[in-house]
């Protein structure tokens, strides 16, 4: 998994730092080439989130996405988007309608706010 940063710190020798898109790109490859179920993925997912000495930017976020991603046959990246207006209390712009699948979002057709 490529790293964006690291930090040395006085507590750790060092924390690395990712960001969700490269996750994106990780749960690509699982799914492309490996050809993993979305429930191993999301496990996989998991562990990354939780280990120690990372630092995923917009964890809470991407938490929340995995969730979105894991009980829907909806793409991460979608679900990474979902989860970003959930999280701003913001309105969803789109025409997918994959994303009236998903519990907690407001979802518009653009032409309905324009």
């Amino acid at each position: 998994m490529p790293v964006l940063c690291r930090v040395q710190t006085r507590d750790l020798p060092f924390v690395l730092c990712t960001h969700p898109l490269i996750l994106a790109e990780v749960v690509w490859v699982l799914e492309s080439y490996y050809k993993l179920p979305r429930a191993e993925i999301v496990a996989k997912l998991e562990v990354i989130l939780n280990t120690p000495n990372l630092i995923v930017f917009e964890a809470e976020t991407f938490a929340r996405a995995i969730e979105f991603y894991s009980g829907s046959g909806i793409d991460l990246a979608d679900c990474f988007a979902a989860a970003l207006a959930v999280k701003d209390g913001s309105t969803l712009l789109s025409y997918d309608r994959d994303f009236d699948k998903l519990e907690g979002i407001t979802k518009s057709e653009p032409e309905e706010i324009v």
